[in-house]
């Protein structure tokens, strides 16, 4: 809002990082597109294993002040995302498909927002 014809900055207090990742079968995950990047560098990612990724930021996840989450998804209809703070350089995600077919777990695309906050 404005006081007598003057703007009001408000800073925010996180910084933002949103992308669209793909997957598919045993390649590591690719982003896509990065809508927003305010950590200041990219993020690495890897795959471990079917349905297990790591995002890699050196120093970038600090504890306690992290928030992520994946928005959307698609690929296998019974998918369930996980996402766990693994340390101050690492997110990982687990993908679940609760179908006959955990290999589907390796395929699809989702939204990553990540907050930290300072």
């Amino acid at each position: 809002m404005s006081a007598g014809g003057q703007g009001v900055f408000i800073p925010s207090r996180y910084k933002l990082y949103v992308a669209k990742v793909t997957q598919a079968t045993t390649a590591a995950p690719a982003i896509g597109t990065e809508v927003v990047n305010e950590l200041g560098a990219a993020l690495v990612p890897a795959r471990t294993s079917i349905g297990l990724y790591t995002f890699t930021l050196t120093g970038a996840f600090t504890n306690n002040k992290t928030l992520a989450k994946i928005n959307g998804g698609t690929g296998a209809a019974m998918r369930v995302f996980n996402i766990e703070h693994t340390s101050a350089d690492v997110l990982t995600v687990n993908v679940f498909d609760l179908g006959a077919t955990p290999a589907l777990a390796d395929s699809g695309n989702f939204d990553l927002e990540i907050k930290v906050y300072y």
